[in-house]
């Protein structure tokens, strides 16, 4: 991404001098771009790093995770989650598989105690995995899969390196196709705009 940000500096620090400016105005110019193009770096890779926390370790998206989604966006969604599981909202809470904090609900998922007790990562990284032995990857694949999300295919990706395309994927997949704000997997109805749309996510 830095190697990316510095072409593009370098090809309007090129325009500037082609312009006919002085050498004071270009390093004028240059510098204020320079201390712009920082920022935007910055910014740019905080957002990365958020969505690389978003990879979850039995390959699901944590950004459609509804614990997730409502720690993060709050209002009526927080309180209606936190109800559901009879809670204050102050527990329902989750920074996603890779980011995990003592206060993360995630901790108690029976996949995350598994994969650290094991010292992996990921599911894939486990014997069970390939000859799927393994009960409780088994039964969540197998319920997720009936929503068309395909963990284990997930998993593939994760493998395989594809990391950014699938998280590129779930982002634009689980968003209200009206409104176009983030939601949790397997609901039929924005809470953003209220809107219903006929395919669950």
């Amino acid at each position: 991404m830095k190697e990316c940000l510095l072409r593009v500096f370098v090809s309007y620090d090129l325009d500037v001098k082609c312009a006919g400016a002085s050498a004071h105005t270009t390093r004028m110019q240059n510098n204020r771009f320079l201390s712009a193009l920082h920022i935007t770096a910055q910014v740019l890779e905080m957002g990365y790093l958020e969505y690389k926390n978003l990879i979850g370790r039995c390959g699901l998206y944590c950004g459609a995770c509804t614990i997730y989604r409502a720690y993060k966006d709050d209002g009526d969604f927080l309180t209606h989650v936190a109800a559901y599981f009879k809670c204050p909202p102050e527990k329902v809470r989750c920074e996603g598989c890779q980011a995990l904090t003592p206060e993360c609900w995630g901790n108690d998922c029976k996949i995350v105690q598994c994969t650290k007790a094991k010292g992996f990562s990921f599911c894939h990284q486990c014997p069970q995995f390939d000859d799927k032995s393994c009960d409780k990857y088994n039964e969540l694949a197998q319920r997720y899969l009936e929503d068309n999300v395909d963990a284990r295919a997930n998993l593939a990706k994760i493998k395989a390196g594809q990391v950014d395309e699938w998280i590129a994927e779930s982002k634009e997949r689980f968003k209200c196709p009206h409104c176009h704000k983030p939601l949790p997997e397997g609901y039929k109805k924005c809470y953003h705009c209220g809107k219903e749309f006929a395919k669950m996510l």
